[in-house]
Parts: structure tokens; sequence; C-alpha cells
């Protein structure tokens, strides 16, 4: 169990930095024909989403035994995984989409219900980063694999985005 403690997600609701702002980018996403909007986050080694989010969309889909049985949070907590399971991520209703596997946690308070971790950014590739755009730090996210994908990204605080 040791040797997965290496395995982590970060937070999105409590933030402790000087310029005070918590927005993430958000991508949109269809996982099993559902859109869903996911917080990308390059720190996160796997890709995550609360049991209560894959009840309602995953019918049908049995989770396997998880490789990984728990993750470690950025703030060092630990949290069991429940199960996962494969598919085909798409970032666009015309995307191919990247095969992964998505972990399935309890649901934590406050925290986004799906987290994109590093490993779809590298399954498809990926290029991320900031643009100026009218006087403003733009997010883009790029897929080159097994397409290209211009990604439909949000910059936001969590709270704006789901309240």
């Amino acid at each position: 169990m040791a040797g997965y403690s290496k395995f982590s997600a970060t937070a999105t609701s409590t933030v402790y930095n000087i310029s005070c702002s918590d927005k993430k980018v958000f991508a949109v996403t269809f996982v099993n024909k559902f859109r869903v909007i996911g917080c990308i986050d390059s720190g996160s080694d796997v890709t995550l989403m609360h049991f209560s989010l894959f009840k309602r969309i995953c019918k049908g889909i049995v989770l396997q035994k998880s490789d990984v049985p728990f993750i470690t949070t950025f703030s060092n907590n630990g949290i069991k995984v429940s199960g996962m399971f494969k598919c085909l991520l798409k970032f666009g209703t015309d995307h191919i989409g990247i095969s992964c596997i998505i972990y399935v946690i309890p649901d934590v308070q406050d925290q986004a219900q799906f987290l994109v971790g590093q490993n779809v950014l590298q399954e498809g590739e990926s290029t991320m980063g900031f643009k100026r755009n009218e006087n403003i730090n733009a997010p883009f996210l790029v897929f080159t694999k097994p397409e290209i994908c211009h990604c439909i990204l949000y910059h936001e605080s969590p709270s704006k985005l789901f309240t």
C-alpha cells in the first residue's frame, strides 16, 4: 500500500495563495454520452470521479477492483478508492475520445465531482497553458492523440461554475 502514496489528487475549494483567486480550469467532457464539466488538474496523477456522479451517469457499468487502493491528496489525506472503470473520455461530441481509467472515490464535500488528471493529459499528448487574449490570460488545452482536439474550457471559480 505504501507504494501508492505517490498518487495525488488536489482540492478545488480552499485556496491558500497571495492572489486569493480560486479560479480553476474546467473542460467540457463526455463520459458515457453524458456531458460532464471536469476540473483539469495536471497535478493529479489519476482521473477521479465522485461515487454519486458515477451512479448517475454510468448505469450498467460495473466497477472493477481498483489497482490503486487509495490516493493521497495534496494536503496528504488518504482517500480510499471505491473502484475503477475504463472508458473513452471525449472532449467534444465529435471527438474520437481518449481511452483512460477513471478511479471512483467516495464523495468529498466542496470538491469537484470529476477531476481529469495526468493519465488523460499524457495519453492524449496534450499541450496546456494560458494565452493573452484581450487583456485576459485565457487557458487553452489541445490534445494531439488520437486526433487533434481543441477543448472548450472555463476558467472560473468552482463556486460560480456550479451554483
